[in-house]
């Protein structure tokens, strides 16, 4: 049998596993890991220091002093049924509710995991990279003509940790292994209720942040806590120009909303909902040269819900096993 003929941890055999904290930035006892489907991340540990300002004849730094430590990166992923949902809840501050529970709306509950990252190296051994009290801050969906659905969860949390060895009684279940869905077979029932006729796409975008800050403390490396601030959705919309509805509803600062469905065959599929929007930004519509369609490229605004009879009380709602 040949030894080994790299040196380094390959990327490719990279794990990343989450198990939800009952206690912020508390591994749970003999944690029950779920392995994460990921197309890249960039979990990573973070110091801040402060330099001394000491005056030395020699004009040399004294020191520098360590101050602080968290945690933050990207989860990337390409989407799949039920593969995120965790991570949804963490990111709408929600949980699935109604009966069953299916339906998610942004709110003010939090949900937050510690994260390990295993490493395999050369020789048959392991580095296991660990990071507690994540939560999403961030959140982005892309989805756009002929490609695969892809998406981001901006992670932030307390700190990490290092080991040779899993955690003693962990487990690791494995990911599923759910279609990953694409915007050409797997989108459809798109509605911008107020705008008529019903924009034909060719891209959209989701952006939602809750704002999340570091608190700090005396006496304390590590925080003690992160605080949200208010939950924000924002987007995009590249729908072909057919008529001036669209461009209308922007002059007149209108309120919209959006709603569609992503996934393959029912029940396994979703239903995101805006519903209520403003279109900012510019437009668009232009002619930018010979052979080109003209486009409307709208930004939007996500409010509080104003539209809907009874009020969703949200700015976002996912709707699952559509």
């Amino acid at each position: 049998m040949t030894t080994n003929t790299r040196i380094g941890a390959n990327a490719s055999e990279t794990r990343l596993s989450l198990v939800e904290e009952t206690v912020w930035a508390t591994t749970p006892t003999s944690p029950s890991f779920t392995n994460l489907r990921f197309t890249g991340e960039t979990l990573a540990p973070a110091k801040t220091t402060v330099r001394s300002n000491e005056i030395r004849p020699d004009r040399n730094v004294t020191d520098e002093i360590q101050t602080g430590r968290m945690v933050s990166g990207d989860l990337n992923f390409e989407l799949s049924y039920e593969t995120f949902d965790d991570l949804f809840r963490s990111a709408l501050f929600g949980n699935f509710t109604g009966s069953p529970a299916n339906t998610l709306k942004n709110g003010i509950a939090p949900t937050a995991f510690t994260a390990e990252r295993t490493l395999a190296l050369p020789g048959g051994t392991s580095e296991y990279h660990r990071f507690v009290g994540l939560m999403a801050n961030t959140m982005s969906l892309n989805i756009t003509a002929g490609q695969i659905v892809t998406g981001s969860f901006g992670m932030m949390g307390r700190f990490g940790g290092r080991g040779s060895t899993a955690l003693s009684g962990s487990t690791y279940a494995t990911a599923n292994q759910n279609q990953v869905l694409n915007a050409a077979a797997n989108f459809a029932s798109l509605t911008v209720a107020g705008s008529s006729p019903t924009p034909r796409i060719r891209s959209l975008t989701l952006s939602a942040t809750n704002n999340l800050r570091n608190q700090d403390e005396v006496g304390d490396l590590d925080l003690a806590g992160l605080a949200p601030g208010r939950f924000e959705l924002s987007g995009t919309m590249e729908a072909y120009f057919e008529s001036g509805a669209l461009f209308q509803s922007f002059l007149d600062h209108d309120d919209l909303s959006l709603s569609f469905i992503i996934g393959t065959t029912t029940p396994n599929r979703y239903r995101i909902t805006v519903p209520t929007l403003v279109l900012t930004g510019n437009p668009g519509a232009n002619a930018t040269g010979n052979d080109a369609d003209v486009m409307l490229t709208l930004s939007f605004t996500a409010l509080l819900d104003r539209l809907t009879s009874p009020r969703l009380d949200a700015a976002l709602m996912i709707e699952r096993a559509v």
